[in-house]
């Protein structure tokens, strides 16, 4: 294409991205950001199957909405606008707009690199992702699926002339019930699809058993899912293969795309020939084949998204802890959360209704809600099994009664989230289901208000100053680290009690532990990935929103592994805590490992972050993390009355990863404004604007130990190959005599 060509359609292409759209115009449209910029998007995939959309206009009688823009599930991210323009421009001076173009490749490698997954093919849609991946994989006959799905799920089934079995859930994930799959299987069956619904993993090992039993396909719909994990394990690598979704309602979003992934080479190879037509690296054509290749402006869109991933999460998190406060307390309502050895992408916030208790039925929410301009959505209301399509026709599916899927179809409900809508927005939300459900409770919206049921304060709208974060900080002589080149105890000693904000030892691991405690890392088959809010590899486990004991059985789980790496003479951490415990035992002070009912926690992290960005790990503080209700029986919440103190190890550090802290450890007020009193985690930059900051460099050999209540976060590497390899604690004082220590 023509440098002139650019020039003519470029001025087109932008103002679909900047104009501003008003709600009249809204039919088929979802806005994005609260300026109500708008991707056009059709108006099925923006509802659920059997939900109506609402006027906008409609209000409850005598008032206005609660809302003058309408709120929805599924508003388009567009994080950087400016960078996705610069890729566009770039896409037109090639004049390669399709056909396995570059940014399809690097959208590819990308998402290969994110999920863990061997191979990721690019494709138009995820629909057409599943019925090429059902096509490539040979299915045949019927294939077992669930109802309670988004309806292209069983259409790209029955598009391939397979007949749809469909198989109940477990009503409380909302996943495939493996027993019912069991049940299910016939002479004629070929497959499962499994869907990750609302980003929860499904059983994926007892439906691998039962594949691996019956010679069957197992594939796995992951459009809710990218960034989830189960036990450490990456949505993208389990059963033969996974679909993605990147539709504009996505969180992640190519405007409009789809992704399959597999750890089999010869499927990915039997996939990439299919979605283009059947066509060999030869152009000779070896297979039958359809269209279903990703052009270049979508994979410009899909990588801007990828690069922004984890501050998508990090804001779908914080939404989610606003809905998770709102609501609790409120009779028969329920938040629904991840389970168990499950990292969520939170894209969905799912409230579940029961209406005997709250004496308002679902649908006398959903309309309520509509009318406030808040629209909420039944997903996946009847069932997919109970639609005109399916129901009326015996002779492409085995009818069945689903009770669980029927059961939850009638009491969900999946409420506006995302960067489109604000945390004061979140919290005027639960205030309309708190007034729908307890109309005595009904109060004069202002602007500012408290939550009934948790005291937590939150504000319509913020201004820059009421960002600013307040607080307590030290004065140049606490706020300074000390630099020894010997190990020095006195000197950890004082940042536990309060006395200084850091102290780093330089050298003091030899380069040879160094080296043997990382390449132990790097090869331990043990070593988890983790690809939400703070991607990393890691050995060990974190504290953060687990149960007690959950926390305690994964510190069980894995401690021979982390045991199997730091089994050296030399342990430096054995070492550190040998020597600190040696310097305080003449004060009478006990060190030891944190106990629940005579069970230990995890005794050390190994971690390598790896996103890059402005940094590897955002702003945060532990003291937050140190809060979590779910672990109000752990001893660890004691350290709060008195300073929580980080530990790291450096093991190995490439160009960068340096260490910033910030010179305050927020108060309680700030943190409840920001919904950050449990999380801890993200401090956005605007915040800390005017706020004394200081950088550590860090080394091979470095130990540094600093007050956790302040606000840090670590730079990236700067070199390309290089990493930042840490062995890493919490410790504190829980009374007087005992240090006790976790992670």
């Amino acid at each position: 294409m023509t440098e002139g060509a650019c020039d003519w359609l470029l001025p087109r292409v932008t103002p679909i991205l900047q104009r501003d759209l008003t709600a009249d115009s809204l039919a088929g449209r979802i806005h994005t950001e609260e300026s109500g910029d708008a991707v056009q998007a059709t108006t099925h995939e923006i509802t659920a199957q059997g939900a109506t959309p609402g006027h906008p206009d409609r209000a409850r009688p005598g008032g206005r909405p609660a809302f003058d823009r309408p709120l929805h599930v599924g508003s388009p991210n567009v994080p950087d606008r400016s960078r996705l323009l610069e890729r566009i421009e770039q896409v037109l001076d090639r004049g390669w707009l399709t056909n396995n173009g570059p940014l399809v490749r690097e959208f590819e490698e990308r998402l290969r690199r994110f999920t863990g997954a061997a191979h990721v093919l690019a494709t138009s849609n995820g629909t057409t992702a599943l019925e090429v991946l059902c096509r490539a994989r040979g299915l045949s006959g019927e294939v077992i699926v669930p109802s309670f799905t988004y309806i292209a799920t069983v259409h790209a089934l029955q598009w391939q002339g397979l007949t749809p079995v469909f198989a109940d859930i477990d009503p409380e994930t909302g996943t495939l019930d493996p027993d019912h799959v069991q049940q299910l299987i016939t002479p004629r069956t070929s497959g499962i699809v499994g869907v990750h619904l609302w980003g929860r993993p499904c059983r994926v090992d007892a439906l691998q058993r039962i594949a691996d039993d019956h010679g069957l396909a197992l594939l796995y719909d992951a459009a809710h899912a990218l960034g989830c994990e189960l036990d450490g394990r990456a949505v993208g690598g389990f059963g033969d293969g996974e679909i993605f979704s990147f539709h504009a309602t996505k969180f992640i979003n190519a405007f409009e795309g789809g992704a399959v992934a597999t750890n089999d080479p010869e499927l990915a190879e039997r996939v990439a020939r299919m979605r283009n037509f059947g066509f060999g690296p030869d152009r000779e054509v070896l297979t039958c084949g359809t269209n279903a290749k990703l052009n270049e402006i979508s994979a410009a869109m899909g990588i801007t998204a990828l690069e922004n991933i984890e501050e998508i999460i990090a804001a779908n998190v914080l939404r989610h802890e606003h809905y998770k406060a709102g609501l609790a307390g409120i009779p028969g309502v329920r938040l629904r959360a991840p389970g168990r050895g499950e990292h969520n992408n939170h894209q969905y916030i799912v409230m579940e209704i029961d209406s005997a208790v709250t004496g308002v039925r679902r649908d006398e929410l959903l309309t309520a809600l509509h009318a406030q301009n808040v629209f909420a959505q039944k997903y996946f209301h009847p069932g997919v099994h109970r639609t005109p399509a399916y129901a009326q026709r015996p002779d492409i599916h085995q009818p069945l009664p689903l009770p669980g899927t029927e059961a939850l179809a009638e009491r969900v409900l999946v409420l506006p989230s995302g960067l489109a809508v604000s945390t004061a927005d979140v919290d005027r939300i639960c205030e309309l289901v708190q007034e729908a459900v307890l109309p005595d409770r009904r109060t004069e919206h202002t602007g500012r208000k408290k939550h009934m049921s948790t005291g937590h304060e939150a504000t319509a709208r913020t201004t820059a100053g009421s960002r600013r974060l307040t607080g307590w900080s030290g004065d140049a002589d606490y706020f300074r680290f000390r630099e020894y080149t010997t190990f020095e105890p006195q000197a950890v000693i004082d940042v536990l009690k309060g006395r200084n904000a850091g102290v780093i030892f330089r050298g003091v691991v030899g380069q040879d532990v160094c080296a043997e405690l990382s390449e132990r890392f790097w090869s331990s088959e043990s070593r988890s990935k983790r690809v939400s809010v703070a991607p990393s590899y890691y050995l060990g486990t974190y504290h953060y929103h687990k149960t007690t004991t959950e926390y305690l059985d994964e510190s069980e789980r894995t401690a021979p592994a982390l045991e199997q790496v730091l089994d050296i003479p030399q342990d430096p951490l054995t070492g550190f805590y040998e020597g600190l415990a040696k310097a305080l035992a003449p004060e009478g002070v006990t060190v030891r490992q944190a106990e629940h009912e005579g069970r230990k926690a995890c005794r050390g992290l190994l971690r390598s972050w790896h996103r890059a960005g402005r940094y590897t790990l955002d702003p945060h503080e532990d003291s937050s993390q140190c809060t979590e209700p779910k672990q109000a029986d752990f001893e660890i919440q004691r350290v709060l009355d008195h300073h929580i103190t980080a530990l790291n190890i450096c093991l190995e550090n490439g160009d960068g990863g340096r260490l910033a802290v910030w010179n305050i450890q927020p108060d309680e007020t700030s943190k409840r404004r920001l919904g950050l009193h449990h999380l801890g985690s993200p401090y956005p930059m605007d915040t800390l604007d005017g706020i004394e900051r200081q950088w550590i460099d860090v080394n091979a050999g470095d130990i540094y130990v600093f007050n956790g209540a302040h606000i840090h976060a670590v730079e990236p590497n700067t070199a390309a190959g290089s990493r930042r390899t840490t062995v890493a604690g919490i410790l504190g004082f829980i009374d007087d005599d005992t240090v006790v220590s976790w992670t």
